[in-house]
């Protein structure tokens, strides 16, 4: 017989029964042992399987499997559950931001349109829950692991335990921010993630403070900056002059200096990156952002585009030490120049021989 409580009054009992009546006696008894009541039953992972004594791995899989179900099941059944006159999302906001989407007034995602509608003190509160979903998404999945929900059963699971711890701290009933937009935004958040990682960003390298709030002031130097991690040398291990060790940092802003951005982020993978791969005759495809401003680095250098003063580290370079030589138009003008000039070497011996040939048939006549 199905229990009818909300699952966070479940007793460690009624959690064993449920498993038993999913097929999964024994497993159902360890539960009881560890006194897993319902609200905690929403934390289990397969660290905590493990630790009870649940050592298959099919049974491991099975039981998370069930757990997923269930939660999804039990949000579902929150969502449709009240009453016309007791409805969380009243009908003073029904007027809200896509209102008419959802299960109610509640959005299933917010919109560009959505956040435009909103007032500055909805879109400043919005922003604020916003922070407080990408933080817990960092905890939760950190490292360069890439995260993905429906080919693992363990991540689903996450998902909507955090679906459901949230959903009271970062709702906003005004704007139809419940639930389902949460979801929708953690969802949105892994897979940036999974881009970011592809690009060759590295998520295990703590972000340093800005260079302007490190030193408190703006400088000259300071014009083209970049977003990349500015690395810390410690002693000779670290130094280099040698261009093929330049570091990500060095290559981001010696492209940043070479194309005149403010700011490395500021340039586009195809419509800046990918234009001066082509004019130096560098392969982009199957590389991402950071992995071909590496190549393209290197390759402005060593074709002479670009010029790292003597005795500068490229490990960790700085704004005055890169010289820019020459422009992409420059570098073209002089390849076609050189090309023709080859051409034309190639041509003139042939002249000379037909030349020679002819004179020696006047010989002979």
């Amino acid at each position: 017989m199905p229990n009818l409580k909300p699952l966070q009054e479940w007793t460690s009992a009624e959690v064993n029964n449920w498993l038993e009546q999913e097929g999964c006696a024994e497993e159902g008894a360890m539960f009881e042992e560890a006194e897993i009541s319902g609200i905690a039953l929403k934390m289990v992972d397969r660290t905590c399987l493990k630790e009870m004594g649940v050592k298959s791995i099919g049974k491991q899989l099975q039981i998370l499997s069930l757990l997923k179900d269930l939660l999804e099941k039990t949000s579902v059944e929150e969502a449709t559950s009240y009453p016309a006159n007791q409805n969380p999302v009243t009908a003073e906001n029904s007027n809200t931001p896509g209102s008419s989407a959802g299960c109610g007034n509640e959005l299933i995602k917010i919109t560009m349109k959505d956040k435009k509608e909103m007032s500055p003190e909805q879109r400043r509160l919005y922003n604020e829950k916003i922070k407080i979903i990408r933080s817990e998404c960092k905890k939760r999945w950190p490292g360069n692991s890439k995260v993905y929900f429906k080919s693992n059963d363990q991540n689903g699971l996450i998902l909507s335990e955090m679906v459901l711890l949230l959903e009271p701290e970062v709702a906003i009933k005004e704007i139809g921010f419940g639930k389902s937009s949460i979801r929708s935004h953690i969802i949105s958040w892994a897979a940036e993630k999974n881009r970011r990682i592809v690009d060759g960003h590295n998520f295990e390298v703590p972000l340093p403070p800005a260079k302007r709030a490190r030193k408190g002031e703006v400088s000259s130097s300071d014009e083209c900056c970049t977003d990349a991690d500015i690395p810390e040398t410690d002693g000779e291990d670290s130094f280099s002059d040698n261009v093929n060790d330049m570091s990500g940092y060095s290559a981001q802003l010696l492209l940043t200096v070479f194309l005149k951005a403010a700011r490395f982020r500021n340039l586009s993978y195809k419509n800046d990156l990918c234009p001066v791969a082509k004019k130096i005759n560098v392969k982009a495809r199957g590389l991402g952002k950071y992995e071909l401003a590496n190549k393209l680095a290197k390759a402005l250098v060593e074709k002479e585009f670009v010029k790292v003063n003597v005795g500068a580290n490229v490990k960790c370079l700085k704004r005055d030490e890169i010289s820019v030589l020459k422009t992409l138009e420059d570098g073209c003008s002089v390849v076609n120049s050189v090309e023709s000039d080859s051409s034309a070497s190639v041509n003139t011996p042939s002249m000379g021989s037909v030349d020679s040939d002819s004179d020696t048939d006047s010989s002979h006549d």
